[in-house]
């Protein structure tokens, strides 16, 4: 398991930062999980979004200890140049670190000019997926144990590229339904993934070739000299190598998350299911921003599977029908009650007399 203050390890590997920056980071950071505890992969981000902002501040020849709301804006900017999930982790982080620095640090002339920058946040529309031919063409291509065992994995478990470098083998649990695990990275949330057969045999020829006893605590897919990756950089790699051998241009690791639940949803598996996987949660307006299933096709099998068919007209258990419809049979009641020249003359005076 990675220590909490690992994101330290990953300042004091950036040459480029002063000591008074590395100071000001690890101050900001520890002061976040004061007001409200953060998880380790949270401190991480914390810590490399941080670093970002100090680099982009050297870009305008000036320093974290020392910038203006001139710069801290002019970073903002540098923001725009990416993914919106991308520019919403860099604006966040911003905000947050220059906050702690007009607090604790130096005060920031005129800082509220930052309150105009807005994160932004997803489009409203279909996330970028591959089709599912698309996805069994690279999935089959020839590759490592270790390179297929990463794409089955984050694939089965709708993962974050990041998330599947940070999973070892001692996370596992074998249940009477197979394999089981549970994620806790972005949301912070726990995601418990019942791993898919298919995924399991893929996983299990890597572990057989890698050596790894079961119940390990060694990473899965482990950086050299056993640890944990720091960074993704090992999987843009590999989905360069994969981009460049099918020609599917809009092949990046985190295309692989979205297609799962494209994927899933097209197959009409529940919302509950996928959300729940995908998020921890039964239900998440989210997956509208990954997937556009087919309403009508996905009502007419729901009816199908509940019974509403052959003129059942009421209530998804088929309890009520044409042949037996407590609707009509209460209205033939009722008409039994009435005599019917009294009823024509009502209706007639009703007619008559429109203003009641």
């Amino acid at each position: 398991m990675r220590s909490h203050n690992a994101y330290k390890g990953h300042l004091d590997g950036c040459s480029d930062l002063s000591q008074d920056e590395r100071d000001i980071i690890i101050g900001f950071v520890e002061y976040r999980d004061t007001v409200q505890p953060t998880t380790t992969n949270t401190r991480l981000r914390q810590g490399y979004g941080s670093v970002w902002v100090c680099r982009r501040l050297h870009d305008v020849n000036t320093t974290l200890d020392k910038a203006t709301i001139k710069n801290f804006l002019a970073v903002a900017q540098a923001a725009n140049f990416g993914t919106k999930n991308t520019r919403q982790t860099y604006i966040t982080t911003l905000k947050g670190l220059s906050h702690y620095i007009h607090r604790f640090v130096h005060p920031i002339v005129n800082i509220e000019l930052l309150d105009d920058v807005k994160a932004g946040s997803a489009q409203r529309n279909r996330k970028e997926a591959l089709t599912l031919d698309e996805w069994n063409t690279v999935l089959n291509l020839p590759m490592s144990a270790r390179d297929r065992a990463i794409l089955a994995v984050m694939y089965d478990g709708y993962h974050r590229p990041a998330e599947v470098l940070q999973l070892k083998w001692s996370d596992l649990k074998i249940t009477n339904s197979g394999i089981e695990y549970d994620v806790l990275f972005k949301t912070d949330i726990h995601r418990t993934i019942v791993q898919k057969p298919g995924t399991t045999a893929i996983l299990e020829a890597w572990r057989r070739e890698s050596g790894q006893p079961v119940g390990c605590t060694l990473p899965i897919f482990p950086a050299h000299g056993n640890g944990h990756y720091e960074t993704i950089i090992v999987l843009k790699k590999l989905f360069n190598r994969l981009k460049k051998d099918t020609g599917i241009k809009t092949l990046k690791p985190s295309i692989i998350r979205t297609s799962a639940l494209t994927h899933d949803v097209e197959a009409g598996m529940p919302i509950s299911y996928i959300c729940l996987r995908a998020w921890g949660i039964p239900f998440n307006e989210i997956i509208n921003l990954y997937t556009k299933p087919d309403s009508g096709k996905i009502q007419r099998e729901q009816h199908v599977k509940d019974g509403i068919h052959q003129g059942k007209i009421i209530g998804t258990s088929g309890k009520f029908s044409i042949t037996s419809d407590p609707m009509k049979e209460e209205m033939e009641r009722l008409m039994k009650t009435f005599n019917p020249d009294d009823f024509i003359r009502y209706w007639t005076w009703v007619k008559e007399h429109p203003e009641g």
